[in-house]
């Protein structure tokens, strides 16, 4: 399992860095790059023989995130990064359940210090604080964090 972990890891931070760049250039997240991921993530729960669940986490974290996205206070969070969001929290779920509370954790920290103590008035967009959350988990993994 180890193997899908660096894949995963190594392809998502070099996806995410596009999607990064591209959110920042144009204000708008290449889909394209998220069906790949979610690929990516689907390809490793059907090797490992556990597709149904990938549909039910997938199921549980869109609906989550899309009724979050829908509160005005999250404003910096769009169509793409829900995408995002879905493909990062299905990939690292696969690995097991610490890394998504790693995640997370990183992620509204940042979320919460970006757009509340930077930015009062415009919101930075939601990937700058996916991409270092992304970066957070591999690197406690690389620390010794049970696989």
């Amino acid at each position: 399992m180890i193997n899908f972990f660096y894949a995963f890891m190594i392809l998502g931070l070099f996806k995410l860095l596009n999607l990064f760049w591209s959110d920042l250039k144009c204000l708008k997240v290449d889909e394209r790059h998220s069906t790949f991921m979610m690929g990516v993530v689907s390809l490793m729960f059907f090797v490992s023989g556990r597709l149904l669940e990938l549909m039910v986490v997938l199921f549980v974290f869109s609906y989550l995130l899309v009724k979050l996205k829908h509160n005005k206070w999250l404003t910096g969070l769009g169509d793409g990064d829900v995408t995002i969001l879905s493909w990062v929290l299905g990939g690292l779920w696969f690995f097991g359940w610490y890394y998504i509370v790693i995640f997370m954790a990183t992620y509204l920290l940042i979320f919460a210090y970006l757009n509340y103590f930077i930015t009062k008035k415009e919101p930075l967009p939601a990937t700058i604080p996916i991409l270092i959350g992304f970066v957070i988990v591999s690197s406690a993994q690389s620390i010794g964090l049970p696989i």
